[in-house]
């Protein structure tokens, strides 16, 4: 189910909220070093996270994950 999930953020979010994404909750590092290994403000990771569930959010409550 989760890797179902990673492949359509993938496929769905812009290559930067993928990998803020994938950082922050796939690799479970604070928004702070996401920041940093990206090269943004930590507010510019909070909001790219923040669009990136609701985007996912709204694609998986049309499409639900069928298990």
């Amino acid at each position: 189910e989760l890797g179902v999930v990673w492949n359509k953020a993938k496929e769905i979010l812009s290559p930067s909220a993928f990998r803020s994404l994938r950082l922050h909750y796939g690799e479970e590092i604070p928004v702070k070093e996401a920041a940093i290994i990206m090269g943004k403000n930590e507010v510019a990771i909070k909001v790219i996270l923040h669009r990136s569930r609701k985007k996912l959010a709204e694609y998986f409550k049309i499409n639900p994950i069928k298990l």
